[in-house]
């Protein structure tokens, strides 16, 4: 009977091997035990069959644990063979798609195929043999990249969108292997330029790959808001808009393409809010205030240190007294060389007043009215427009550090502008904040906030009434 048994054992694992092998779905269906959502099968359907696959997809709809999926399917049925993972982080490489690997590492019977290797799992390393291995690599090294070989081999690129040309670069070579995969997963990209974008959006290389879009709304209505819930796509939302840039890429996955009228680049506020500095010494500390007494709007208070800034303090609903109390609070603790407040629409004029009472506080206050005259006034309509405009300068140099607020990252990005005739010259004219009311928005107090704290750089200490923004 065992005669018996033992043959019949061999040719169903046999079998099983040879599926999984040609079909990674049938492998995550049979040997990792997990029924992929419709939208995950889809994309390993096409692993399996095609060279190239790409996805791009709002947040939170399984990708990373797709391509941890993808890589124990290709290093279970290849002999010999290598993956190779990246992102642009190495905490998304070792926190992310590794510690899903390590996850379903666990759930894996493979037995069933008849699995009879020893095998090492590390961190960041699966290793089979000294030639038969999956690594984590980070994108600041391209010649480690650029190293690789096998008879079979799969890239993995987590968050593809902000890993550089030079690193599918370095991949070339290893993509001339006699069976070479690349699977690149990512949200979509907040600009034009770079590999992933020009793979999703772009005819010719589009062509050349099998592309899938994956939207979280669909996801969390097709899985009963399982993997993405229904009251994060609501929070979403509310807090960016429905027509929102953030909206649109974060949530629905979709590639956009950066309208002539936006002032600032996606790309630059998520670089700055990614970037970590330290001030050098003596660095000028500035407290700037933008002062909002009741409804939606808030008072926010930002703190900045050379080009860092520290934090974006919030209050809702605060009362004159209220406000000057919690500024002049902030201004003990803070110890800023300036402390520049908001003038417009009535209420930062009485923060001012109550604030100049204060010894202390009194020589380190300035005024910040937005509807006053710029200092280039054959460039810009107002102070506004020339502030905002100064920010998207020093944006754009990638020197400066903001903190992680989604609230604020939505403001910037959705900021407007227009060149107008005004006296004869072409100026710069931002949206006005009635008619981003119109559209639904709220006011960009977290923006105007970080805008002020920059804009002491616009002043001109020669003119009358020193420390008053011109």
């Amino acid at each position: 009977m065992v005669s018996d048994t033992v043959p019949s054992l061999l040719a169903e694992q046999s079998a099983t091997f040879l599926q999984a092998k040609a079909e990674p779905l049938f492998f995550v269906r049979e040997i990792i035990g997990i029924e992929p959502w419709p939208y995950q099968a889809d994309i390993l359907v096409d692993l399996g069959e095609f060279p190239q696959v790409a996805a791009h997809t709002g947040h939170g709809v399984g990708k990373t644990a797709l391509g941890a999926w993808a890589l124990l399917w290709f290093m279970f049925t290849r002999n010999e063979s290598k993956v190779i993972t990246t992102a642009p982080t190495w905490r998304q490489v070792s926190d992310l798609l590794w510690s899903e690997v390590h996850k379903w590492n666990r759930r894996m019977d493979l037995s069933k195929m008849g699995w009879v290797f020893p095998y090492k799992l590390l961190d960041v390393r699966l290793e089979i043999e000294q030639e038969w291995y999956a690594v984590g690599e980070s994108t600041d090294e391209p010649e480690k990249i650029e190293g690789y070989h096998a008879p079979s081999i799969l890239y993995i690129v987590d968050e593809s969108k902000a890993v550089p040309d030079k690193i599918f670069d370095a991949m070339a070579g290893g993509m001339s292997s006699a069976e070479a995969k690349m699977l690149m997963l990512s949200t979509p990209p907040s600009d034009v330029t770079g590999k992933f974008y020009r793979v999703c959006g772009r005819k010719a290389e589009k062509n050349q790959w099998r592309i899938h879009h994956v939207n979280a709304e669909d996801v969390a209505i097709n899985t009963g808001g399982k993997q993405v819930s229904h009251a994060w796509i609501k929070g979403r939302k509310a807090v960016w808009g429905e027509d929102s840039w953030l909206y649109k890429i974060r949530v629905q996955g979709l590639l956009i393409e950066v309208s002539e009228d936006r002032l600032i680049p996606p790309g630059w506020v998520e670089r700055a809010m990614e970037l970590k500095l330290t001030p050098v010494k003596k660095a000028k500390r500035v407290l700037s205030v933008d002062p909002a007494r009741y409804g939606s709007d808030r008072t926010i208070i930002c703190l900045r240190e050379g080009n860092k800034i520290h934090a974006l303090l919030k209050s809702d609903q605060n009362s004159v007294p209220q406000t000057e109390q919690l500024v002049y609070d902030e201004f003990l603790n803070f110890e800023p060389d300036e402390v520049i407040i908001d003038m417009g629409g009535g209420l930062g004029a009485a923060v001012f007043d109550y604030l100049k009472k204060r010894k202390k506080i009194r020589d380190k206050l300035v005024e910040y009215d937005g509807a006053s005259s710029p200092m280039e006034e054959d460039s810009y309509l107002n102070l506004r427009a020339e502030a905002y405009w100064h920010l998207r300068t020093i944006l754009g140099e990638g020197d400066i550090q903001l903190p992680r607020d989604e609230i604020l990252e939505g403001q910037l990005i959705e900021q407007k502008y227009e060149h107008r005739t005004y006296k004869g010259h072409t100026v710069i004219k931002m949206e006005s904040k009635e008619d981003m009311r119109k559209k639904g928005l709220d006011s960009p107090n977290e923006a105007d906030a970080i805008v002020m704290a920059f804009a002491n750089e616009l002043i001109d200490n020669d003119a009358p009434g020193q420390g008053i923004w011109l």
